[in-house]
């Protein structure tokens, strides 16, 4: 049970209060837990700090296939907001990275126009002199704090959980275009996380099942390259159902 909660915890960015609060352990123990896995797993930890690094430097994320995830709050910036930014990443530091300068001015931008649309005269000026003061700015970094924990959770999670929804989008589709080559009377009729149901007759059900298993192992080896993964397949009357698998007996899987 800890083995599983840490292992599906760390991939969606548990914390320590979280598995804590998962495996009703007070966080002391929670923190041992997490030290002791990533002593084991050191490259695993690594990699999770760098996912996390990159993303607030470049305020992206990617998945295996290339496909981008923007991190920006504020989307496309004009001329003002881009010149306070800037002033804002000399004032922060740039070891905190494109995101956290983004959620500063974000913060300060609903704090001083919320009510007003300012001229872009005013707008530097009134920014500027907030970041010569400095008053507010520990307000603020305690506010986004939240949404940069939040980040961190994002950043460990989507790369991962994206690159497998890739795999997925691929092998349905590859799925969908083989069986309609290959004219069998076959449907894909749900899917459920990483698992695809399809509707067919029994005297095509093994046919059909290697095929999907066949093209859902090219999927992920398409963008794994050399990782291997495993795919089980099972054949019954209803999702979940496994009563007529047994009709895969002798038949290579």
């Amino acid at each position: 049970k800890k083995a599983k909660a840490i292992n599906f915890g760390i991939v969606y960015g548990m914390t320590v209060p979280g598995l804590a609060k998962r495996l009703g352990i007070d966080r002391r123990e929670a923190n041992r837990l997490l030290n002791n896995y990533y002593s084991v797993f050191p490259s695993l930890y690594l990699y999770f700090q760098n996912s996390i690094n990159n993303a607030m430097r470049s305020a992206e994320l990617r998945t295996i296939s290339g496909r981008r995830c923007s991190l920006n709050p504020l989307g496309a910036m004009n001329d003002a907001q881009k010149q306070i930014l800037d002033k804002i990443i000399t004032y922060t530091g740039k070891e905190k990275g494109l995101v956290f300068a983004t959620l500063v001015l974000k913060s300060l931008e609903e704090q001083y126009f919320k009510r007003i649309e300012p001229s872009e005269e005013m707008y530097i000026k009134r920014l500027e002199n907030v970041l010569l003061e400095g008053a507010n700015l520990a307000t603020v970094y305690k506010e986004i704090d939240s949404r940069i924990q939040e980040l961190y959770r994002f950043a460990r999670n989507m790369p991962i959980q994206g690159s497998a929804a890739d795999i997925m989008k691929k092998a349905i589709t590859d799925i969908d275009e083989a069986l309609f080559t290959k004219k069998l009377d076959a449907y894909i009729v749900n899917i459920v996380h990483d698992e695809i149901v399809i509707e067919c007759s029994n005297d095509i059900a093994a046919e059909v099942a290697l095929l999907a298993k066949d093209i859902m192992k090219k999927s992920s080896q398409f963008l794994l390259k050399d990782i291997e993964i495993d795919v089980d397949i099972n054949i019954g009357r209803f999702w979940g159902d496994s009563s007529y698998t047994s009709i895969l007996d002798g038949i290579s899987k």
